[in-house]
């Protein structure tokens, strides 16, 4: 769809075609584990305690390529139970199953939940997925798809993925 299309004014020529990111997920100036202390430490300073669950949006690939390590910082904090809502891509997501497994035996008991809120999948099918420049196959997507269900199986106190959302799919 872009042959022949002037480029050369782009800032950036690699990622999904209409994410802000790329494949990598971009560089952070600060570590992305320093932040997370640093907004949970504040959060559970200024934050009123009230009744029901609160729900927290932390964006960025980092929390689920370091999962277990933001699930450590978590679990070490007097916060009332919170949902973490996250978004990753479908390829990074499998990659990290095993740290995921990890993050959910360290907030075990502790009434904190991971939540997976995005996975762009967007096809399974490998023209429209080279189209949009995804970088992930159909088999990637189904995998991924596959994860989640095998996380929420395996870890229902502390892993949901339908809960504030889920896939992305056109």
């Amino acid at each position: 769809d872009y042959r022949g299309v002037d480029l050369s004014g782009c800032t950036r020529l690699d990622g999904c075609s209409f994410c802000l990111r790329g494949a990598d997920g971009g560089a952070w100036s600060t570590p992305a584990m320093t932040l997370a202390s640093r907004q949970l430490e504040a959060l559970g300073r200024t934050h009123p305690r009230r009744g029901g669950r609160l729900a927290v949006r932390a964006v960025g690939t980092p929390f689920v390529r370091e999962a277990d390590a933001f699930a450590d910082l978590v679990r070490q904090t007097d916060l009332p139970p919170i949902d973490f809502l996250l978004d990753t891509r479908a390829d990074t997501l499998v990659a990290q199953r095993l740290r995921l497994d990890r993050a959910a035996a360290l907030l075990r008991g502790t009434g904190h939940r991971l939540h997976i809120a995005l996975v762009g999948l967007e096809s399974f099918s490998n023209v429209d997925l080279e189209r949009l420049n995804k970088g992930t196959t159909w088999r990637d997507n189904l995998l991924a798809a596959k994860t989640l269900f095998e996380l929420e199986r395996e870890h229902p106190q502390e892993f949901r993925f339908r809960e504030h959302g889920g896939l992305s799919l056109l």
